[in-house]
């Protein structure tokens, strides 16, 4: 199956990479948003395209960190216990 860049599958897809590629077994919150704000700040300072795709990437983006973070939220709810 291809993913389509700038979708949520594809931002899904550079979160769960970026934890393999830097073998982070247990993931924190904080590590997450740290995702984010990379992906982020390539999207607004490296990524060359129209303002229109721009805003739609960054809003497929807040997404796919939203549901990540949804669905690992028992695992952050251990970290504060």
């Amino acid at each position: 199956m291809t993913v389509l860049f700038g979708t949520v599958e594809y931002f899904q897809n550079e979160i769960l990479n970026f934890l393999k590629r830097n073998r982070i077994a247990k993931v924190s919150k904080e590590q997450v948003v740290d995702i984010y704000s990379t992906l982020k700040h390539e999207l607004l300072n490296d990524f060359v395209c129209t303002e229109k795709v721009q805003i739609e990437c960054l809003q497929n983006l807040m997404i796919a960190n939203n549901r990540f973070l949804e669905e690992n939220s028992e695992i952050f709810s251990k970290e504060v216990s």
